[in-house]
């Protein structure tokens, strides 16, 4: 692909490739910002020996304390969604059920290890605190451990929760990341659907093989502002009396530009109104290209349509 080329597909995919990835923002952060908030708080819970004055990492040899922590500690998080659990809430958070309760509270034991840690994420802060208080308070005075051990809190179950959801910052990453990847593949995909997009110069060059006697190629951005350059090019070789007839390479037709160039020429003065020697009295054939809608092959059967019409073949305008 020349520069050319790909400064035309750039072009051509810059909008549908930045309204999709608009699009795709707004989607991303409609979705995650508008979801219901939820709260977290946690604690960490760890097993220590009844005679330990603190909660250290301390190593019992005892058969009997091992064995119990090794029973007990699996059996936190059916104690966490337990009905005294249930109970302690009560009027703190009404309606509550051992199922929503379950989607809750979270229970990480430590594997081969005493300790565990509690997390609650609620939709607002005071049921996740209350929550989590009516968990710790029922995992601590359940005995799990008694006689040999019991369980020290780590961390305050009465701080207050973090709001981790919705989460700004997350969303605008994300949606950031999701609409450059839409936006890339919108653009990827509209050039496997048109991998060849003509230039002036990629239609001069199919004209010049096409067309023997050297056809010149006019670009044309606005057709209004260059009527006048199609017209001069067009005065000398079209009989007065006759006009042009266009050609449309692809899709679509010519835009009104014969119309507009056949009421120019019928404008001018009879004196005017010569050609070239040998120019048969008939009216002028013109291809027209629209560049970001049109392939070689497109191009190529204008030509031969052209040239298959009987008309003189004297200009192609690309715009």
């Amino acid at each position: 692909m020349t520069r050319a080329q790909a400064v035309a597909a750039l072009r051509r995919a810059l909008i549908p490739a930045v309204v999709a990835a608009l699009l795709t923002l707004g989607l991303v952060l409609g979705l995650l910002l508008t979801r219901p908030p939820t709260y977290e708080t946690r604690v960490g819970l760890v097993a220590v020996p009844a005679a330990a004055p603190v909660p250290a990492p301390t190593v019992n040899t005892n058969p009997e304390y091992g064995s119990v922590i090794s029973l007990a500690m699996p059996a936190l998080p059916e104690v966490a969604v337990s009905d005294p659990v249930l109970q302690r809430l009560g009027d703190r958070v009404p309606g509550i059920d051992r199922t929503e309760l379950a989607e809750t509270v979270a229970v990480e034991v430590v594997p081969s290890s005493a300790v565990a840690r509690i997390t609650v994420q609620a939709e607002t802060p005071e049921a996740a605190g209350a929550v989590l208080r009516a968990v710790v308070d029922t995992i601590t005075s359940s005995n799990l451990l008694a006689p040999v051990g019991t369980f020290r809190v780590l961390g305050d179950p009465g701080s207050a929760p973090t709001l981790v959801r919705p989460d700004p910052l997350l969303a605008i990453g994300l949606g950031a990341t999701a609409a450059a990847l839409v936006g890339l593949m919108t653009a990827a995909a509209i050039q496997l659907a048109r991998p060849r997009l003509l230039t002036v110069p990629d239609v001069e060059h199919v004209v010049g093989s096409f067309a023997s006697d050297g056809v010149p190629v006019v670009g044309m951005d606005r057709r209004r502002r260059r009527l006048d350059l199609l017209v001069s090019h067009l005065s000398g070789t079209t009989a007065p009396g006759h006009g042009v007839v266009t050609f449309p390479a692809g899709p679509g037709d010519d835009d009104g530009l014969a119309e507009a160039v056949n009421e120019r020429l019928r404008e001018r003065p009879a004196g005017n109104g010569r050609h070239a020697a040998g120019t048969p009295a008939d009216d002028t054939a013109v291809v027209t290209v629209r560049l970001r809608r049109t392939d070689a092959d497109q191009l190529t059967a204008a030509l031969l349509r052209a040239e298959e019409s009987g008309h003189p073949l004297r200009l192609v305008v690309a715009s």
